[in-house]
């Protein structure tokens, strides 16, 4: 992927920098540069004429745009508008949606100045459309993501600027869908006398493993795994580190992971895991993701591979690969295990599978090795 040549100036002047912060701002930079397409810098317009701009470089705050575009293709894609402190990550950044509208629909109070106590409450179950118009607009809350419980929490000195990302991209995929509800509700009001109880939905069908994915324009070639739980690893088993449970509203998420040396470790950890009859029974028993690095000895140097499988909960599986990305997490597994509380989560699912994650990784000590790596980087 090409980075626009403005951003990766910013990337080197900033990764140079003999400030602590302004390194992890060009190395995260550089991080988010590798996993959005068309990163740019954000020059705003003077607000007087024969004022000038002011900069994105230099002492002035780092502002950048991402655009963010859903997977499934069901959600226009949007852009983020990023503004950095200049103490970063000392201090939280700013997340702001650019545009009016997304789709066809203009951006209301829903995305914008909603009460974050009810943001991420569950939608699926309303189909009276005065009723979803009313819960719309407590939907969640883009420019507080990092201000209020329902977001994402901050910790000065660790970067969090992917983990908004997914926050506000969950959001705006909500809203959305919610939005298309209100017309097809409106749809079939206008066309039949009485509304009808909408249809109950199908469980999901479990999913299988992603197909081989290409990270680097180097393919995984992993498209074909067995995770049958009677399966026997071939070799030792990695020891597999297990998060504390986090709940909320009944449903549960646990994290496990593992140091890996090959794609053949992953199938055989996922098939120990379904080996607890516990865990097999979860709606989502192993939502996963694996990044390995391997040296090829030529001008490509090391050479990251991964793939991930969602396990029915859409996009689950990708959110925790980009989040080894953008952690340079190596030769790691991650998984996750969901038992569903009978109560939708909405958008706070992802939030919780990507802590959950977190939590064994930081028992496995990968988080310590990433955080060296960086520290490295800085000197």
């Amino acid at each position: 992927m090409d980075v626009d040549p403005e951003v990766q100036s910013l990337i080197d002047t900033l990764s140079a920098s003999e400030d602590p912060n302004k390194s992890a701002q060009g190395f995260e930079l550089g991080a988010l540069s590798a996993i959005y397409p068309n990163v740019r810098l954000h020059h705003p317009s003077p607000s007087r004429p024969g004022t000038p701009a002011s900069s994105s470089s230099g002492s002035d705050r780092v502002r950048f745009v991402v655009t963010l575009q859903p997977e499934d293709g069901t959600t226009p894609e949007i852009e983020v508008l990023v503004s950095l402190p200049e103490d970063y990550p000392e201090y939280a950044p700013t997340l702001q949606l650019l545009g009016k509208y997304v789709g066809s629909y203009a951006v209301d109070a829903g995305l914008w100045e909603a009460s974050a106590a009810s943001a991420g409450r569950g939608l699926e179950e309303v189909s009276d459309s005065s009723v979803l118009r009313t819960k719309l607009m407590t939907v969640g809350n883009v420019t507080r993501t990092y201000l209020t419980s329902a977001g994402v929490p901050f910790t000065p000195g660790q970067e969090c600027i992917f983990d908004g990302l997914v926050h506000v991209q969950s959001l705006v995929e909500s809203w959305y869908s919610d939005h298309l509800a209100i017309d097809a509700a409106g749809e079939a009001a206008r066309s039949t006398p009485r509304a009808s109880p909408p249809p109950s939905q199908p469980a999901p069908s479990s999913s299988t493993s992603a197909q081989a994915q290409t990270v680097n324009d180097i393919s995984t070639g992993f498209s074909k795994l067995n995770f049958s739980a009677s399966q026997a690893p071939a070799k030792p088993l990695p020891q597999i580190y297990t998060s504390e449970a986090i709940t909320d509203r009944k449903s549960a998420f646990v994290g496990h992971c593992a140091r890996i040396s090959a794609e053949a470790d992953v199938a055989a950890i996922v098939a120990h895991l379904l080996e607890d009859k516990k865990i097999a029974r979860a709606a989502h028993p192993t939502i996963w993701a694996y990044r390995l690095a391997r040296d090829t000895g030529g001008p490509a140097g090391i050479v990251t591979e991964g793939d991930y499988d969602d396990d029915g909960e859409t996009q689950a599986g990708s959110r925790l690969k980009h989040l080894l990305e953008i952690l340079d997490v190596r030769d790691t597994v991650v998984v996750v295990t969901r038992w569903f509380g009978g109560i939708h989560l909405g958008p706070d699912r992802f939030k919780h599978i990507n802590q959950a994650a977190r939590d064994a990784m930081e028992l496995a000590g990968v988080l310590e090795e990433t955080s060296g790596k960086k520290d490295k980087r800085r000197r």
